[in-house]
């Protein structure tokens, strides 16, 4: 049986391109070629197997899981966040983070973690991990999407800024710098 090409594409969601990346990753050295296998699944491979379509086109997926169910969330303009003292800040989300890091414990439990876990943590961010620690007036980090991958030419905290409070008694602002930005301070 002879393997064809797919003259349309294949159409991806986050999950399949995350486990697409895991099995490239766990074949290094190795050139693979992408198919959609017998299954109707995409599948890496070192060769095409019989009743493999050989992937000439991709499309990603990127809807949210709500608007596959039928329905859009409300979307959020901006968000106010009041300190314990009472001082509130505003935070646009034409600012575009996809996350922000509030306390000590978040940026524990899920910012450096992630780092470490996706093979991004290096001097840079230990660099900021370091600061952060230690800077009474840094209140949060926020990341903007993507996150910088294996094979872009990029820092790797180049989608991270920390929030600071800005010592302004009249009116205390939260400015978000970006991450290189903060640790050249």
């Amino acid at each position: 049986m002879r393997n064809s090409t797919i003259d349309t594409h294949l159409d991806l969601s986050v999950t399949d391109i995350i486990w697409l990346g895991e099995t490239a990753d766990s074949h290094r050295g190795v050139d693979l070629v992408l198919v959609r296998d017998k299954d109707g699944k995409p599948n890496l491979r070192e060769k095409a197997e019989p009743g493999d379509e050989v992937v000439q086109e991709i499309t990603v997926r990127t809807s949210e899981p709500s608007a596959q169910q039928g329905f859009t969330r409300e979307e959020i303009a901006e968000v106010i966040c009041r300190s314990a003292e009472g001082k509130e800040f505003r935070l646009k989300t034409s600012d575009e983070y996809d996350a922000v890091f509030w306390s000590e414990s978040s940026v524990r439990k899920f910012v450096w973690p992630y780092y470490h876990s996706h093979r991004l943590w290096d001097a840079e961010l230990q660099k900021l991990q370091d600061q952060f620690d230690g800077d009474r007036e840094a209140v949060a980090i926020a990341h903007q999407a993507p996150s910088k991958s294996s094979v872009q030419k990029v820092s790797s905290v180049s989608n991270l800024l920390v929030a600071k409070v800005a010592a302004n008694k009249a009116a205390p602002e939260l400015k978000f710098m970006p991450a290189a930005h903060y640790c050249a301070r």
